[in-house]
């Protein structure tokens, strides 16, 4: 909806959805930007950075009965931000299998408090024969 009115940036997506109902009501953003980096014809090095935000507009109503002398305490957000950088190293090896390995940090923030977390992994692809090539 709103791509027309914004510049054209290579490797960048933005996102919105909303979603509503009759006891929750959220919207959630989304970016993505990707910074590949051709080594060969065969391999990348590549960065990337994604963000999402979430807005709890109209949240349900909890209600808790508990004996007497007993405190009962609810809390509730009314946003989360998710933040996820790191990159990876890509390589075709020949025309039917992809290998790669890659790293990332990740954050989020849920009740004013930050928490964080890495990870590293890897991508193997294998067509089989009688399949579409990937080049």
């Amino acid at each position: 909806m709103l791509a027309p009115f914004l510049p054209r940036i290579p490797n960048l997506e933005l996102g919105f959805l909303y979603s509503f109902g009759s006891n929750v009501s959220t919207g959630r953003f989304t970016a993505d930007y990707l910074l590949p980096f051709r080594l060969s014809a065969d391999s990348v090095l590549f960065g990337e950075a994604h963000a999402e935000g979430w807005g709890f507009w109209k949240t349900p109503t909890v209600s808790i009965t508990t004996p007497a002398g007993i405190t009962t305490t609810t809390s509730t957000s009314s946003n989360r931000v998710d933040l996820s950088l790191g990159g990876g190293y890509r390589t075709m090896l020949g025309a039917n299998s992809l290998l790669g390995v890659n790293g990332f940090y990740d954050a989020s923030r849920l009740y004013n408090d930050w928490y964080s977390s890495g990870g590293v992994g890897w991508n193997t692809l294998q067509i089989l024969p009688g399949t579409m090539p990937l080049i």
